[in-house]
């Protein structure tokens, strides 16, 4: 024992060996042990808690021997048919209770289930009928052991049944399981459905084979020859109607097409101009703010209400009267983005209706002033993904969410919208994120619109951050 404390003591301590008032202590891990002594040293090595930690499915290690599942040392563990084992914690001694007595076990070999025992007298080993374990060695009828010669007996264990469980939490090492009262009045751990218990993996295991697929579809025969029916009656009945609007859907795509077509023509129009327009204004679908409203809604832009600043100038949070809050993007006079960027982003923005697009509430352009209201996003822009410390919420469903919504917005953009538009500024300083983490594509006014079967844009100039 106060080799055994000494070891413990030591961070450096990897093993140690004791005998007749020896103490052996290894720092470094062993490699190419031999045994030069006729009755050997019991070595014992140092080893992480967690590698040899009791579960509800295993029993713990009993000195170098290794208790397997469904072999029991404890009430609490392994499965109770087979608690006919005991622990010497001391020794680190297994030995295997039998009517006749108990017997020190030799081995324990979990692929062929099968262990053994020491019996000096063969004649006197007596095993329970009742419990799932069988001599293979030459037995009578009573299950004795007929020969004195044999010294090392073999015993084999059946395979065991489902898990035996109290509550749901028990059946946590056995995936695809659940704990349901049985037959015999117990609860056990059942696997659910298309899965099967397998004794010899000691787990639920999925039903593939083709003979089970075709049990199980027998019964859905009938149903299915009358959906498949039903199916059939149904094409008749849709191809007639089909067949009947074919002519009003062919005008009503063409009229689409047309009105598309002069929509593109206007807002490419506005874009081109060098200022606003009443006229383009009025065709605007978007509110028109004050600047008085803005000022009063921002606190007269205060700093403590300032969101950040990018090239194009400062955004500040606000509060509408209404209670609603906004985000105000207010475009500097020494701003990178000009105002035909800044008419852009209007008129695209006001046509744009997506999830994953930042929603435009309003416009400003009085004076020298050219401001945007925008819904206000929580949590910022996707840029903090390079902040070690704010980064760390961010696991990899919530990464892969934000990735399939941002995906969302550009099919949207490149084919589901009515202007076919290509962002090219797109960056995680443009990407913004709401109150649920959904991202939401921003700042418009680099965007351009291609045809409506353009595939490809080649601009003369480089264009974004």
């Amino acid at each position: 024992m106060e080799c055994n404390e000494t070891c413990f003591k030591s961070c450096d301590c990897k093993s140690y060996s004791y005998k007749d008032g020896y103490c052996w202590i290894w720092t470094q891990d062993l490699y190419n042990l031999q045994d030069e002594y006729p009755d050997g040293y019991n070595l014992s090595v140092r080893v992480a808690i967690f590698d040899i930690e009791p579960t509800v499915r295993y029993c713990k290690p009993c000195g170098t021997n290794m208790i397997p599942y469904p072999l029991s040392t404890s009430s609490s563990c392994g499965d109770p048919m087979y608690f006919s084992f005991n622990c010497n914690t001391t020794s680190g001694q297994v030995s295997f209770k039998a009517p006749s007595g108990t017997y020190q076990v030799t081995s324990i070999d979990p692929n062929t289930r099968k262990f053994f025992i020491r019996v000096k007298d063969g004649r006197s080993l007596r095993l329970n009928q009742t419990l799932p374990f069988n001599l293979t060695s030459p037995r009578n009828s009573s299950s004795n052991i007929s020969s004195q010669a044999i010294n090392d007996v073999e015993i084999v264990w059946d395979p065991p049944l489902e898990p035996i469980c109290n509550l749901a939490a028990d059946c946590k090492d056995w995936p695809n399981s659940t704990c349901i009262s049985v037959s015999d009045g117990k609860r056990r751990c059942l696997c659910t459905k298309s899965f099967r218990w397998n004794d010899t993996n000691l787990s639920c295991t999925k039903v593939s084979s083709p003979s089970g697929k075709r049990m199980t579809l027998l019964p859905f025969v009938g149903i299915t020859s009358m959906i498949v029916l039903c199916a059939i009656i149904a094409m008749y009945i849709w191809r007639r109607k089909k067949t009947k609007r074919k002519e009003n859907k062919e005008i009503d795509r063409r009229n689409q097409a047309h009105r598309m077509l002069l929509s593109e023509s206007h807002v490419q129009d506005l874009i081109d101009l060098g200022e606003f327009k009443e006229k383009d204004e009025k065709g605007i679908d978007l509110p028109f703010y004050d600047l008085e409203s803005i000022i009063a809604a921002t606190d007269s832009f205060s700093d403590e209400n300032k969101l950040g600043q990018g090239g194009y100038g400062p955004v500040y949070k606000g509060k509408l009267p209404s209670g609603q809050e906004i985000a105000v993007k207010r475009l500097s006079r020494v701003s990178s983005q000009g105002l035909k960027e800044f008419k852009n982003e209007v008129v695209l923005i006001a046509k744009l209706q997506h999830r994953n697009l930042v929603r435009l509430y309003g416009y400003c352009t009085e004076g020298n002033e050219k401001i945007l209201l925008y819904e206000y996003m929580p949590n910022k822009s996707l840029d903090f993904i390079f902040d070690q410390k704010r980064s760390v919420i961010l696991d990899w469903e919530l990464r892969f969410n934000i990735i399939l919504g941002i995906a969302r917005g550009l099919l949207y953009l490149h084919q589901d919208s009515r202007l076919r538009i290509i962002h090219r500024d797109l960056k995680t300083s443009n990407i913004f994120l709401d109150h649920e983490m959904n991202p939401k594509i921003s700042d418009f006014g680099l965007a351009r619109i291609v045809g409506g079967k353009q595939t490809e844009l080649i601009t003369s100039k480089a264009a974004g951050t």
